[in-house]
């Protein structure tokens, strides 16, 4: 019995791609600026408000409720998130009859070239086979 109920061929998980990295790239933005808020609220208090911030100050917003939901349009396709900073991700696949994982990682450019079996993660990636691309 498969492990996952979503299964992708290569090229459905080929045509996620250009999706899946636009969202990658907004959710590393956001990291950043998070990030960069975090750096400012722990230095010292702003001085007192100036006739020109109008005595209001800039509260930084909270960017986890956007992070999240670009996170979540990406696991709600069947996705396997494991690593955020490298925009590494799974995709659960059949070659010959076993379950497995396609592996893709933003370095790797445009197209889905490696899979491994689902018990060895990244370090366990080999190329896909010729026939699983029929």
């Amino acid at each position: 019995m498969p492990f996952f109920d979503k299964h992708f061929t290569v090229s459905e998980a080929n045509e996620c791609l250009p999706r899946v990295r636009e969202l990658f790239a907004q959710i590393h933005a956001l990291v950043t600026i998070s990030k960069q808020t975090q750096f400012l609220q722990s230095l010292p208090a702003p001085p007192l408000p100036t006739a020109q911030t109008n005595g209001k100050h800039n509260k930084p917003k909270d960017l986890r409720p956007h992070l999240q939901a670009l996170i979540t349009e990406i696991t709600d396709q069947g996705i396997v998130i494991q690593d955020i900073s490298r925009g590494l991700i799974d995709f659960p696949a059949f070659i010959e009859g076993e379950e497995v994982f396609l592996c893709y990682e933003l370095a790797d450019g445009d197209t889905v070239r490696f899979y491994h079996p689902l018990q060895t993660g990244f370090g366990g990636r080999k190329p896909i086979p010729d026939s699983a691309y029929f």
